[in-house]
């Protein structure tokens, strides 16, 4: 994990927060219970309850969550961007959200952003902080996301040498 991977795992200690981090070495995280490759996302991401976002925007992970892996999700469980809105396929994210496969979604950043005014993608900018397009339970916050206590899955950057 990055340094906001690194300061959320710290931030989440004193809850009792189960962080599994994810990298692209597995090399092992301080604060994290277990560290898994990006490789191993597609699995480790059916276990989590959130999913936090915390990487740099790359070639390699533009749409890094997409339709695969927002299927793969738990039907309750959130995932949340404080990275670049490059790393979630927004389109898939919709899908995903309309058709209740996942819990909800706090988005710091969107991509593009601003998100434009088309009707796909007007949840995102009429249901801030409300009931999302999911359905009852299903929730779409854009700014700011509330604390959570449990945590499955942190970041995706190597620590940056000095």
């Amino acid at each position: 994990a990055g340094g906001i991977g690194r300061e959320l795992i710290r931030m989440l200690e004193p809850v009792g927060t189960k962080v599994v981090a994810v990298n692209r070495s597995g090399r092992q995280v301080p604060g994290a219970e277990a560290t898994h490759t990006t490789a191993t996302l597609p699995e480790v991401i059916e276990d989590a309850d959130f999913v936090v976002l915390a990487a740099a925007l790359t070639d390699e992970t533009r749409g890094l969550i997409g339709r695969d892996l927002l299927g793969r999700m738990k039907s309750d469980a959130w995932i949340v961007n404080v990275a670049r809105g490059g790393l979630i396929d927004t389109d898939a994210l919709i899908e995903a959200l309309d058709e209740g496969l996942i819990g909800g979604a706090a988005l710091d950043v969107t991509d593009p952003e601003p998100l434009p005014d088309e009707p796909q993608r007007r949840p995102f900018r009429t249901r801030r902080g409300s009931r999302g397009p999911g359905g009852p339970g299903h929730r779409l916050l854009t700014r700011p996301f509330p604390p959570r206590s449990r945590l499955t899955v942190s970041g995706m950057q190597e620590p940056r040498c000095p």
